[in-house]
């Protein structure tokens, strides 16, 4: 599969090709074999827009047209109506999926909506009991392989949507959804097929960490082991040695650390390590959770030099929730509201001040 870049990412390229090849390091058979491994990324043009659009509202008025005259319809109808719009949609989607891409995708989006509606339709038509959490996970199990086989990342990140709508339900549940052991590792596969999209392994890595808060759920540890690991997963995703979508990780890492960290800094936190199954010892956990600020602060300054924009956020979430917690019983409400302001405006420039001296910052080298 060619590599996408922008039109301007392209044309820095060939001209930085064309450069080398007028110093005589590369030949222009070498400079023409090379290009031939790139091509334009596609962006949201006005007429994909349009396309969109489009296929959401005719979904739409499909769904409704089902369900305002479900009650006159038979079963054989109902079951009918539903399985020719799915397969008319996803066989027109292929059908003009050379000639046509855009509105094939249009096509296959009718396609996707159609076959969630129907998993719905179905169950209300014949009954089917259960959760709701069943039917998103069928959705996902069918949006899953079109994502995949069609290439479509819009489909791919709405599938991730479905999965975390499935682990999610089951916060609500007793049991664990055991069906997201295999689909995780299918979800990070299967990205390999989008040229590893950063955004899908994004929504991926936020599926794992909503399996793995669940697990916490069902276990029921106790709130500060919870914070502690994932401020433990933080770590870990900051400093995977992987080359591939780096950044991703980083930035993920960095905010998973900084959530869970700043929970860490909260004496309350502190109760079950402390004093399990007794009443907090309050300065006990202002001086554990205070020593843990500080070293928190210590770590997040070392990532900043590091030119790491996130850490510096959590640095500055971190004072400001000190501040809160410090002054807001002693302080004339709008003596505390203009400190506050002025705190984060004070956060503001120096944010901005330090993008221009370093010419922007990244989320962590």
């Amino acid at each position: 599969m060619k590599r996408q870049l922008t039109r301007e990412q392209l044309q820095f390229l060939d001209r930085e090709l064309q450069y080398q090849q007028e110093r005589g390091v590369i030949s222009e058979e070498q400079k023409l074999q090379m290009l031939t491994d790139y091509e334009t990324k596609q962006g949201l043009s006005f007429i994909r827009i349009m396309l969109t659009i489009g296929a959401l509202l005719v979904g739409l008025g499909i769904l409704s047209f089902i369900a305002s005259n479900w009650a006159e319809l038979g079963k054989a109808a109902k079951l009918s109506i539903i399985l020719a719009v799915f397969l008319g949609a996803m066989l027109a989607s292929y059908q003009i999926s050379g000639p046509y891409p855009k509105t094939s995708k249009s096509l296959l989006y009718i396609g996707v909506l159609t076959y969630g509606a129907g998993i719905f339709l179905i169950g209300q038509m014949f009954n089917f009991g259960g959760h709701f959490t069943g039917a998103f996970l069928l959705w996902a199990l069918g949006a899953f392989p079109i994502a995949a086989l069609f290439r479509d990342k819009l489909v791919y990140l709405f599938t991730c949507v479905l999965v975390i709508i499935y682990v999610s339900g089951y916060f609500a549940l007793d049991g664990y959804p055991y069906m997201i052991l295999a689909l995780i590792p299918a979800l990070y596969y299967c990205n390999r097929y989008l040229d590893h999209s950063r955004m899908i392994l994004f929504f991926i890595n936020l599926i794992t960490l909503d399996a793995v808060l669940l697990l916490t759920h069902v276990l029921d540890m106790d709130q500060f082991y919870i914070g502690l690991l994932f401020f433990g997963l933080g770590l870990a995703l900051y400093y995977l040695p992987l080359k591939m979508n780096t950044a991703v990780y980083r930035l993920q890492g960095t905010l998973v650390m900084g959530v869970a960290g700043l929970f860490l800094t909260l004496p309350e936190m502190w109760r079950g390590p402390l004093y399990p199954g007794l009443q907090l010892d309050l300065a006990a956990g202002r001086l554990a959770s205070s020593v843990f600020a500080v070293a928190l602060m210590i770590y997040l300054l070392y990532l900043t030099r590091k030119e790491n924009l996130t850490a510096l956020v959590f640095i500055c979430a971190i004072i400001f929730r000190y501040y809160v917690d410090t002054f807001i019983d002693f302080m004339p409400k709008s003596a505390f509201f203009i400190l506050g302001g002025l705190l984060l405006l004070g956060f503001g420039y120096y944010f901005e001040r330090l993008r221009r001296k370093k010419g922007g910052l990244g989320v962590g080298q």
